[in-house]
């Protein structure tokens, strides 16, 4: 499940809040040593703005989130497990090692209201590439992830 900030910035570094999370459901799995999180923690992730949807990629079972920010760095995240991911300190690609990159950013903002893997045959050239709608220029929009899950190009 993901959870924006909520207009509270601070609530999306803290562990004491829900709030600019990814959160998971079943927390009776997590060991105590989980990426740094106590055992049974709900939180997946930290330092999200307005994460919006997420997608696992079926390749390689990453998730891909994309993410809203405030009036530029619209964001799409390869989203790892106990990383932070900035907000507020930082809003798109930051030089802070404590916080993880976006794979990209859109500046002017899109508004990503979605985002999906194609597996389809009818578009064989779409076959595995990450789908993702510009709510603000109305258009469904790719790219191609290399084996890293980053950008090997775009459209």
């Amino acid at each position: 499940m993901a959870v924006g900030e909520n207009t509270v910035m601070a609530d999306a570094q803290s562990l004491s809040s829900l709030r600019g999370k990814i959160l998971r459901y079943d927390t009776s799995t997590v060991p105590a040593t989980a990426a740094g999180y106590t055992s049974g923690t709900a939180v997946w992730s930290l330092g999200h703005r307005n994460p919006f949807r997420f997608t696992w990629r079926p390749s390689n079972g990453s998730m891909i989130e994309s993410e809203n920010g405030p009036n530029d760095n619209d964001e799409i995240n390869k989203i790892n497990q106990g990383a932070n991911y900035g907000w507020p300190t930082v809003s798109g690609v930051g030089s802070n090692p404590a916080f993880v990159n976006p794979i990209t950013t859109f500046t002017p903002t899109i508004a990503i209201t979605d985002v999906m893997f194609y597996t389809g045959t009818s578009m064989p050239a779409l076959t595995g590439t990450l789908l993702y709608s510009d709510f603000k220029n109305n258009r469904v929009r790719y790219v191609t992830l290399d084996a890293g899950d980053q950008i090997s190009n775009d459209a």
